[in-house]
């Protein structure tokens, strides 16, 4: 019998320290940077799938098809998450599926077009919450990554684990959650998909690249972290020239200068679309 899978605790901790987490029955106030409740949870403010869902709700225009679309064509085989037991599964029901040759841990099959109403978001239906093939395979995916954002940290505080614990501390005290809806879209998996809702595709399949999209966030990040550590080095060497005055004024009362941080907002890297460098290759 296998050992039972320890769960990840990289959402209570950095750099083997315990930062100041938090989960909250809302969509606000939450305090997270690690993803890790991974299942569709109602009043949650760590699912990042239904913090996706509900952005969703909101942005319902964005899933509608078009008249246009909808009249076209007939069944056309589509990607559907999966692998050969989702296809064993799906032969004894009597469909036809075939793993798909370019996309690990995927499927294809044919499905009938979709008719009005079937891919809408609404809270009445099943779409878009607990199945990741309804009504067509989809992810919740972060605008900001969650390790992006912590790799990011770390490669700009990497000579100092003490700054980047404070650092992410006060991130997280704002309070910050990477999980929050604003850093949150729901994406489809399917190209044709993606064709047909002008969304670009989510993840490593043939037609996309996250890890391009992951280096450009990256690169947004590690930017405004160098301005951060700036600040806080002009910070430290002020409070550090009022600390050696007051020391030569009282010796007893030596204390070590504490740097403060003011959060550089995420929401800047929006603006520009970064969800275009998630296109196809």
């Amino acid at each position: 019998m296998g050992k039972a899978k320890t769960q990840s605790n990289k959402h209570m901790e950095l750099l083997g320290q315990t930062i100041p987490h938090q989960t909250v029955g809302s969509l606000s106030g939450g305090k997270c940077i690690a993803k890790h409740e991974v299942p569709y949870n109602e009043n949650c403010s760590c699912s990042h799938r239904w913090q996706a869902f509900e952005k969703a709700v909101e942005h319902s225009d964005m899933y509608k098809l078009s008249d246009a679309d909808l009249d076209v064509g007939c069944a056309k085989p589509m990607l559907f998450r999966g692998g050969a037991d989702a296809v064993a599964k799906l032969a004894k029901q009597g469909v036809s599926a075939a793993l798909s040759a370019e996309n690990k841990g995927m499927y294809l099959r044919a499905v009938d077009k979709p008719r009005v109403g079937d891919w809408e978001v609404d809270r009445s239906k099943y779409n878009f919450k607990w199945d990741c093939n309804k009504p067509y395979y989809h992810e919740a995916h972060h605008v900001v990554p969650d390790a992006t954002l912590r790799v990011a940290l770390t490669d700009i505080f990497k000579t100092s684990a003490e700054l980047a614990f404070q650092v992410m501390c006060e991130v997280l005290d704002a309070p910050y959650n990477v999980h929050g809806k604003d850093n949150m879209i729901i994406l489809p998996m399917d190209e044709r998909v993606g064709e047909m809702l002008q969304l670009p595709i989510h993840r490593e399949t043939k037609q996309c690249s996250h890890g391009a999209y992951d280096l450009y966030i990256k690169d947004k990040l590690k930017a405004r972290f160098r301005t951060a550590l700036r600040e806080i080095m002009k910070k430290h060497d002020e409070e550090g020239e009022r600390l050696s005055t007051r020391t030569l004024r009282h010796p007893s009362r030596q204390s070590p200068p504490r740097a403060t941080l003011k959060w550089p907002q995420l929401g800047a890297l929006t603006e520009s679309n970064p969800l275009k460098n998630l296109g196809r290759s």
